[in-house]
This record gives C-alpha cells, sequence and structure tokens, in this order.
C-alpha cells in the first residue's frame, strides 16, 4: 500500500478507558471493534493472527453489545484480549521450540478428553476434526456436578470473565451461560447459581475493587472535563441538550460505559454547578441584605423630633406605601445607585421592612414589659395587702351569704382598700367575691356531710305543716352541733347549713306539689275526654246518676278516684254540649265558627 493510500485513508484507531483499541473513521463518524481493511498491513497481519488463534484453538465472536471477544474450544475460556496469546506463540514458533501440533494420535485424544471430561472442566465433543463451536454441545454435554464441588469453577468463570457489580443475575445469563459450560455444571438451580454471584462480589479482593473504582472514575474525570471544556453547558442545561452538544466528542461516542452512566455523570456535574450558582448567588444576596438594612436603619430610625411641650420623641414608623413610594426602586436616586440591590425582589425588600418592624415592635414591647413589671410589683404587694385585710377575723368575718353592701362601709377608709383602688388587675369587689365564692364551696361541703348525718339519723320532716319550720330549724342546729364533723363549725355557719337544708326541702316539697297538680289536671283532662264522646254518643240529656253506672268502670273514672269532681265535670260538659260548644283539650272552641266533621274523633 502506497504512502499517499495511507495519508487518505480516514480511519484512525484509539483507546478506550479500559484500555481496549477501538476504530473510528473521521469522515463518516462510524466506529468498530475490528481493524478496518483499509489500514496498512490489517489484512495481512489480521489473517495471520486468525490462523494462528486458530492452531492454538481459539476463535473469534461478538457479543450483543458488539464486543469482540475470544473463546477456547478446548477448556471453554474466553477472554478480551489474546494479544499476549499470539506473542508467545511466535516467540515459540521463531525459536523453534514447539511447533503447533496438527494431529494428535486418536488414543491419546480420547484419553485427554476423557479426564477432562471426569473433572467436568470442558465439553464432550465430537470426534470430528474442525467442528465448529457450537452453544447447542455446551449445553448438552455437560458433566454435573454437586454444587459444593462446582462452586470453585463458577467463581472461577466468573473472575475470568472480568464480572463486576456493574453486571447483573440476567446478564449473566445472557452473556455466559451460552458460551461458558462451568455455567450449567450445576443445573436447574438459578436460585443456587444467584447466591454464588452475590458471594463472589461480597468475597471479591481489595485489589479488583479498587480497580473497577478507578476505571469508572478515570471515566468520570475525563468526561467532567469536557463537559467543563464546554462553555454552552451552564447550571440550567438539561440532559437532552447537552446530548446534543457532545454527540461528536470522542469519550461521549466512543466510550463504553452505557448511556446511564453518561447520564448520572453529567447529573452529578449540573448539581454540582447549580450548588456553585446558589452559594453564589446567596452571598451576592446576603451582602446586598446587609447593605439594605443599614439603608433602612438610616431612613426609619432618623433623629428625635420635639413635641408640643418641648421634649424629644421617636418618629412613629412610616408605613410600606410611604417607604416604597419615596426611598424605594426607581423613585429614589440613592437606592438605585446601589448596584448590588439589584439582585433584591420586592419580595426581599419587604420581608426585611417586616422583619425591622417585628424587631421594633419587640424592643417596645421589651421596654412596656419592664414598666408593667415594676407596676406588677406594687399591684401585687398592694392585693396582698386587701387580701390581708379580708382576712381579719377581729373586725369583721366574711362568710357565704355577705353581700358587698354590708361590709362596703366598714372598710372603704382602710388605707389597705385605698392602695388597691385604680390598679391593674382584680378590683377590690372582684377579690371579695372571689373570698365569699370559696366560704360558698366550704359550706356546700359541709351541707352534703349535714345530709348523710340526718339520714344516718333517720331524720322526720314533721315541720312540713309549718311552713316557717320553726322548730325543725332548731332541731336540726341541735343534731349539727352535737355531731363531731361540726366540733369546729361556729354557729353563724350552722345556721346558714340550717337554712340551705330547709330551702332545699322548701324547693323539693313545690316541685312535688307541682307535679301532683300536673299529674291531677291530666287525669280531669282524659275524663272530660271521656264525658264528651260518652255523651255525643248515648246523648246530652241523660243525668249524671245513668251516666255514672255506665262510666264507674272505665279507667278514667277509676284514675279520677273522686266522684264530686267527676259529677261536677260531667255537668260542665253536659252545658256546653247543650249551648253548641265543643271542649277540647281543656279548651273551649265555638262550634259556629269551626263546624267538626262527624267522622273526626278527638284523640286524646
Amino acid at each position: 500500500m502506497s504512502a499517499a493510500s495511507i495519508s487518505n485513508d480516514p480511519w484512525r484507531s484509539a483507546k478506550d478507558a479500559n484500555g481496549r483499541t477501538y476504530y473510528y473513521n473521521i469522515n463518516t463518524k462510524e466506529s468498530r471493534w475490528d481493524r478496518p481493511a483499509s489500514m496498512e498491513g490489517s489484512t495481512n497481519n489480521d489473517d495471520s493472527d486468525k490462523m494462528l488463534l486458530e492452531q492454538i484453538g481459539w476463535k473469534s465472536n461478538v457479543t450483543n453489545e458488539g464486543k469482540v471477544y475470544y473463546y477456547n474450544l478446548k477448556t471453554g475460556e474466553s477472554r478480551w484480549d489474546v494479544n499476549d496469546l499470539i506473542r508467545q506463540e511466535r516467540m515459540k514458533n521463531a525459536k523453534g521450540k514447539e511447533e503447533p501440533k496438527v494431529e494428535e494420535k486418536k488414543e491419546e485424544k480420547d484419553k485427554v478428553k476423557t479426564d477432562e471430561i471426569l473433572k467436568g472442566n470442558i465439553l464432550k465433543q465430537d470426534n470430528t476434526e474442525g467442528t465448529k463451536y457450537s452453544n447447542h454441545s455446551t449445553i448438552m454435554h455437560v458433566t454435573k456436578k454437586l454444587p459444593e464441588d462446582a462452586e470453585i469453577d463458577f467463581m472461577k468463570m466468573l473472575r475470568e470473565n472480568k464480572v463486576d457489580s456493574t453486571w447483573s443475575f440476567s446478564k449473566i445469563i445472557t452473556e455466559l451461560g451460552s458460551k461458558d459450560p462451568r455455567y450449567w455444571l450445576v443445573d436447574d438451580d438459578p436460585l443456587w447459581k444467584q447466591q454464588m454471584f452475590e458471594k463472589y462480589l461480597s468475597n471479591r479482593s481489595e485489589k479488583e475493587l479498587l480497580k473497577e473504582h478507578n476505571e469508572i472514575n478515570k471515566f468520570k474525570e475525563a468526561f467532567v472535563a469536557m463537559l467543563e471544556a464546554n462553555s454552552k453547558i451552564t447550571y440550567y442545561t438539561r440532559w437532552p441538550t447537552a446530548r446534543r452538544l457532545i454527540a461528536n466528542e470522542p469519550i461521549y461516542k466512543h466510550s463504553v460505559f452505557n448511556e446511564r452512566i453518561k447520564k448520572k455523570t453529567f447529573q452529578d456535574y449540573i448539581a454540582k454547578l447549580q450548588k456553585q450558582h446558589q452559594e453564589t448567588q446567596s452571598k451576592l444576596k446576603e451582602q446586598a441584605l446587609m447593605e439594605l438594612r443599614e439603608y433602612l436603619k438610616s431612613i426609619l430610625l432618623n433623629k428625635k423630633k420635639n413635641n408640643s411641650d418641648g421634649e424629644q420623641e421617636e418618629n412613629t414608623m412610616i408605613s410600606w406605601q410611604t417607604l416604597s413610594n419615596n426611598f424605594l426602586f426607581e423613585k429614589s436616586k440613592r437606592y438605585m445607585a446601589n448596584k448590588h440591590f439589584k439582585i433584591l425582589t420586592r419580595e426581599d425588600i419587604l420581608r426585611e421592612y417586616l422583619t425591622f418592624v417585628t424587631e421594633y415592635e419587640n424592643e417596645l414591647s421589651l421596654r412596656l414589659s419592664t414598666l408593667n413589671e415594676r407596676n406588677y410589683t406594687r399591684d401585687r404587694i398592694a392585693r396582698d395587702n386587701y387580701k390581708s385585710l379580708l382576712l381579719q377575723t377581729s373586725k369583721f368575718k366574711i362568710r357565704a351569704n355577705s353581700n358587698w353592701k354590708d361590709f362596703y362601709m366598714v372598710f372603704k377608709n382602710d388605707k389597705k382598700f385605698q392602695d388597691l383602688l385604680g390598679r391593674n388587675g382584680s378590683t377590690a369587689l372582684d377579690l371579695f367575691l372571689d373570698y365569699v365564692e370559696e366560704k360558698s364551696i366550704t359550706i356546700k361541703g359541709q351541707r352534703a356531710i349535714a345530709q348523710q348525718i340526718l339520714i344516718e339519723n333517720e331524720f322526720q320532716w314533721n315541720g312540713d305543716r309549718d311552713q316557717n319550720y320553726t322548730t325543725t330549724s332548731d332541731e336540726l342546729s341541735k343534731i349539727l352541733s352535737n355531731n363531731t364533723s361540726f366540733k369546729n363549725v361556729d354557729e353563724e355557719d350552722i345556721k346558714i347549713i340550717v337554712d340551705q337544708l330547709i330551702n332545699l326541702r322548701k324547693e323539693k316539697k313545690r316541685e312535688q306539689e307541682e307535679l301532683e297538680h300536673r299529674i291531677q289536671e291530666q287525669k280531669k283532662h282524659y275524663f272530660k275526654v271521656m264525658v264528651q264522646n260518652y255523651l255525643r254518643t248515648i246523648g246530652k240529656e241523660q243525668s249524671w246518676d245513668l251516666a255514672k253506672e255506665t262510666i264507674k268502670n272505665t279507667p278514667e273514672f277509676r284514675e279520677l278516684n273522686d266522684e264530686n269532681t267527676g259529677k261536677l265535670i260531667f255537668e260542665e260538659v253536659q252545658k256546653f254540649i247543650k249551648d253548641g260548644l265543643a271542649t277540647v283539650t281543656g279548651a273551649t272552641i265555638n262550634q259556629k265558627k269551626r263546624n267538626l266533621e262527624p267522622s273526626v274523633k278527638l284523640d286524646y
């Protein structure tokens, strides 16, 4: 091949991140693993290498991803690179120390095959010379082993095929199950194979892990360097856009790493750019906010002015509307002169204004709290002194039934009372009523004890006929005074308890009488409705004596239990009917104004 043809050849060679040689066309952008025929010496060298490999039992094939690999027909071994084998074989041929054996005696060949088959390391192959490599024979002629015996060979297979953590178990099935007989040493047990795969990954040497890590890191470093060199890729660039920008970059186009790793590396790089951008913006914004705070402070906290009395006082905080109309944005030359303010939004400025107002309000609240604390101390002392006045039994004694008007005249001129007037918090009346309430609660508890004592003594309320309960009051006072539970209760409180017991009795008696009265009125009403229906049916001229014989067994008459009352009601109803009136639920209705249908019956 001439020098001119070499210089015009568009094919070039290069190495990927793993050190493997590939070829690419500078015109068509095509890439391939095998050496193009147009390159110098490719045909002769490739043919001689191929023949040499076949002589020592090696053939080539291509994976599903387009990678070229080599496998040994006899041992079942596979590898990516055979350059060292070719180099060793050529050295042997050059020295004449060892020639490739073309034929073997059939007996020796059969013996080797038998030994290897017993070890389970190779396939049972046909005796026909020149038989091509067949996946079918790999699956059909493997000597099976027990799992514990096959583990070493299975691990060796994974190690020789450079299996690493980037492999999935399905990839092992696809790539190794179709070419390596050691995959089938244990058949019909995918769970065992998956366990062996996981065990292999767990037991890899530190050197293997470091090599795998360094390889992908080497690619990532180079890929990131390519991204950094591209000025069109910024912190907001998306992967579809970046992929179009780097489509012709060799590291993207010819790298053996898959699209997922490339995309993940790009996303990590963009995340780093975004973080750097955010940090830069945060620093600029923080500087702008510091300057804004000083600017607002100079406006909102300006000098004090004199009031009408000639005293200095702070200005009232100006509103946001006034601030924005006079001191911010385009309406203020001073504001626009600061270039750092350009990074701030209206929301940022409003937030700073509200923060400033909140801090100012907190400061005022703290001052007010200090003043209130001082006043509170004085208020608390005044309340405590007044409470001590309420407890002074030498002057007066407040009880559960005490009234404010009775005690006001007693302590209105007392200094402890007068010091409390005008103070914050509870007033003198509130504290007095609270004290009376405490006494009332105590009396209620003692009253409950008194009721239990009366039950235990089987006390009878004989004074129900005597509405004044004078005798009963004396009896109750005597019973309670003689009981040990009331030995520490003075006579005045016992009198209050007795009065409450009598009032409760009166209230209960009144309720009982009202209930009996309602029941009696209801009985009269039911009897009146029954008589009305009876007279309309029998006749309004019937006498009470005749009617009584008929209705005396009715439940309404028996419940009424009063013949005189029944007679009065009968005559009253009879008179209404004669006069053309009807009694309905105790009321009278003029039939001339409202005629009832003959079929209508009053339900009671």
